[in-house]
C-alpha cells in the first residue's frame, strides 16, 4: 500500500513500490550512481534509519568513492556522532529546521566539525557572525 515509514518494509517489499507515473524508488548505490556520471553532489538526509545502518550507508559511499562528492545530513546528533566515529572528513550538517539554533547546537557543531542546516526564519546576524568566527559552515 506504500505506507508506513521505509525501515518497517523489506527490501523486497520497497523494490516493488512505485511513486511518480509508476517509477520505482532508487537504491543509494543508483543515486549515487546518477550523481557521480553528473558530477554532482548527493544530498543523503539520515531520516530516522536505525543506527547501526549509518556505517552501511558510509561504506556505500566509500565504495563508491564518493566521499568528496557526498554531503550528510541528520537531525540526530547520534546519527553524526555515528558518521564522525567511521568518517572524519565527509561533510555533515545538523538540521535544526523546527527552530533556533542554539548555543548547544553550536558546541556540538564545533566538537563533531559539522556544519548546521536552518531554516532562514530562524537564523540570526550573531549566529552567522558566531560561525564566521568559528568556521562552521551553515546552510539554509
Amino acid at each position: 500500500d506504500g505506507k508506513g515509514m521505509l525501515n518497517d518494509h523489506s527490501y523486497h517489499y520497497i523494490e516493488h513500490i512505485r511513486y511518480r507515473q509508476g517509477n520505482k524508488l532508487p537504491t543509494l548505490k543508483q543515486y549515487l550512481e546518477v550523481c557521480k556520471k553528473y558530477h554532482k553532489i548527493a544530498f543523503i538526509e539520515l531520516k530516522q534509519i536505525r543506527d547501526q545502518r549509518v556505517d552501511r550507508v558510509l561504506q556505500t559511499v566509500a565504495q563508491m568513492h564518493m566521499e568528496k562528492q557526498a554531503v550528510i545530513l541528520s537531525s540526530s546528533r547520534i546519527q553524526i556522532m555515528i558518521v564522525r566515529y567511521f568518517n572524519k572528513t565527509i561533510p555533515v550538517y545538523y538540521i535544526t529546521y523546527d527552530r533556533p539554533a542554539t548555543h548547544s547546537d553550536f558546541y556540538f557543531a564545533r566538537k563533531y566539525h559539522c556544519g548546521i542546516d536552518a531554516q532562514i526564519r530562524y537564523l540570526t546576524y550573531n549566529q552567522v557572525q558566531y560561525a564566521k568566527k568559528h568556521h562552521i559552515p551553515f546552510a539554509v
